[in-house]
């Protein structure tokens, strides 16, 4: 029986192709392992998060239950909470409402739409109760914020960084108001996943991020603020010749420049629409209680000098909740000085992170709104966290965990007292 003979050509073709696909194969298994470190610090971060800030959250609520007396429903959606509820049930009001003496009464309008209409989409699909479904976004988000520092950190300084970051964000500043139906964990995921679509450079991306971030909160403009200098430096580095340019890497640059503030100038844009006033936002904001206005920080001033010399600041005494924004705002001004010294000198961090946490501290610092409720502000400015880190990352175990043990107790106490004691809002 005659045999049909293979061509020779032939053979060697497929074993090309066959050395080619275990090519790919080995290629496609060793950068699955690089990146399978980095996939496994996100979802340790996550874990972790959970783990840690869930017990945080106990601490204090059992705290409060037993000293306090107060139920979880009336410790997670207390003062602000109550007034995103009331938004997600029955929206904005239509009119002024003033007082005798001329001035806006607070009004709900102050407050930025899309966390309460988050709560009002999430109670239609789960039947949740628009406090539940605060809750719910706030959990889910901080979670989404405590991946993304990791993402950013873990590259540069190692898992062990990246983990400490996550832990000391989920006990640190203000750290109650992660899981209570307030906006902060929203705006700090939003505002960290824009970081990381900037360094990633998902210029589409960070776009959608910041105009979603700019319907949170009036802080997002700090987010605001790094996006439109990362177009312009990425403009300077095509007209310089430093990165590839082209129509179309230069329309991207400008395009996510005009984009950036538009979330909060839509809002600002609405305001002034439906009340026929160009300023309405900023009116709101001058409610008597609030006096929220840019004085170019001579009220924060004020406050920490009076704390000193016990001097009256201009409003009423100085008080517990006052000593305790400025526990949490003493350090958060010394760490973003050194954060402002390696932007300029080291740039070990990621300047876009850099940035946005000097502009998320800043901010607060120059407005005159209420002094306790300043830290909670600080919350989106995640890269506070990293110097101690990356600095006890080098530190014994021992040494780790009782610096986390001690920034946790300080905030658990802290966070009851502001959350269940103290007469205004934290």
């Amino acid at each position: 029986m005659s045999r049909t003979a293979v061509p020779r050509t032939t053979a060697t073709q497929s074993d090309a192709v066959q050395r080619e696909r275990a090519r790919g194969a080995v290629a496609g298994l060793a950068a699955r392992l690089r990146s399978a470190p980095r996939r496994s610090t996100a979802v340790a971060a996550g874990y972790l998060y959970t783990v840690v800030h869930g017990l945080f959250t106990a601490i204090v609520l059992a705290f409060l239950a037993t000293y306090k007396h107060r139920s979880l429903a009336k410790v997670l959606d207390r003062w602000d909470g109550l007034i995103y509820v009331r938004i997600a049930g029955r929206g904005y009001e239509h009119k002024f409402v003033l007082l005798p003496s001329g001035k806006p009464t607070r009004m709900d309008i102050a407050f930025f739409p899309l966390y309460p209409y988050l709560m009002r989409g999430v109670s239609e699909v789960t039947r949740l109760p628009y406090e539940a479904s605060g809750v719910l976004i706030s959990v889910v988000a901080g979670i989404a914020a405590a991946v993304g520092l990791a993402v950013l950190v873990e590259p540069r300084f190692g898992r062990r960084a990246a983990l400490l970051s996550v832990v000391l964000w989920a006990v640190g500043v203000d750290a109650m108001i992660q899981s209570m139906v307030y906006v902060q964990s929203l705006l700090a995921a939003l505002a960290v996943w824009t970081v990381v679509a900037l360094v990633r450079g998902r210029r589409l991306v960070a776009t959608v991020l910041v105009i979603l971030a700019g319907l949170c909160h009036s802080t997002a403009a700090a987010v605001v603020l790094t996006v439109m200098a990362a177009a312009v430096l990425k403009l300077v580095r095509i007209a310089r010749g430093r990165v590839p340019g082209g129509l179309r890497a230069t329309a991207g640059a400008v395009g996510m420049f005009a984009a950036a503030p538009l979330g909060i100038i839509g809002y600002w844009a609405f305001l002034a629409l439906r009340f026929h006033r160009w300023d309405t936002w900023f009116y709101a904001e001058s409610a008597p209680g609030w006096n929220s206005k840019v004085d170019l920080g001579k009220y924060s001033l004020k406050t920490l000098l009076s704390q000193i010399d016990g001097s009256d600041f201009g409003h009423g005494r100085v008080t517990e909740a006052h000593l305790i924004a400025t526990l949490w705002i003493v350090p958060a001004i010394l760490i973003g000085l050194f954060l402002l010294r390696d932007l300029v000198r080291d740039r070990r961090l990621p300047w876009q992170l850099t940035a946005l946490t000097l502009a998320a501290l800043a901010l607060p610092l120059l407005d005159s709104g209420p002094w306790s409720s300043k830290p909670r502000f600080l919350i989106p400015a995640v890269g506070l966290v990293v110097p101690p880190a990356i600095w006890l990352a080098r530190r014994s175990t021992r040494m780790q965990t009782a610096a986390v043990a001690l920034v946790g107790a300080i905030s658990v106490l802290s966070s009851a007292y502001l959350i269940g004691v103290a007469p205004v809002a934290p």
